[in-house]
């Protein structure tokens, strides 16, 4: 047999196999991150020891922000444990995580409003790298997600949930990174 010749599967070892390659590329998308901001981290706590550090304050809002993104695993974990109501928890999810996006954009407003961005402080370039490559990692877990939502079956769910709730650890690091370090 050739490298382009076909193998013939039938449809549930073809979903199987898909479904194996999909977990695949969320586990290593999710030790890439892992390592970008274990990187971050270790850059951050070198440079908060220098002597132009001038803490950022920490907005009460990202506690909120915070519980709506834990709240919006619960949904999803719903989603795949109740598959006849999957793709109304689903949306309840991604609602979820629009209203923590939204809290972020007023977190870093009334920030920038208290002038916490002024140039030249290392914490506040910090605090918008991790909250902003964050940021970038939740469109990624919109986007899985919405993409199951048009194939909400709850055994399709898996890649989706993995990288989401990922993500939603990710933000509780960050957040105990930025409040108290």
């Amino acid at each position: 047999m050739g490298f382009m010749e076909s193998i013939d599967l039938s449809p549930g070892e073809e979903s199987r196999i898909r479904a194996d390659a999909n977990q695949t590329l969320v586990a290593i998308l999710m030790a890439m991150a892992a390592m970008l901001f274990a990187a971050f981290t270790a850059s951050y706590a070198i440079r908060r020891t220098s002597a132009d550090w001038i803490p950022v304050p920490f907005p009460s809002l990202l506690w909120l922000n915070t519980a709506l993104l834990i709240a919006s695993s619960g949904t999803l974990e719903l989603a795949r444990d109740r598959p006849v109501h999957a793709r109304r928890w689903l949306r309840a999810t991604l609602a979820l995580g629009l209203a923590f996006a939204a809290g972020q954009i007023l977190a870093w407003t009334e920030l920038a409003a208290a002038g916490a961005f002024s140039p030249g402080n290392p914490h506040r370039a910090f605090f918008l790298l991790l909250t902003a490559v964050h940021g970038a990692h939740l469109v990624g877990a919109f986007l899985a997600c919405g993409a199951a939502l048009g194939r909400s079956r709850s055994e399709r769910l898996g890649p989706c949930a993995a990288w989401w709730h990922f993500v939603g650890a990710l933000w509780v690091y960050v957040v105990i990174v930025l409040r108290f370090f």
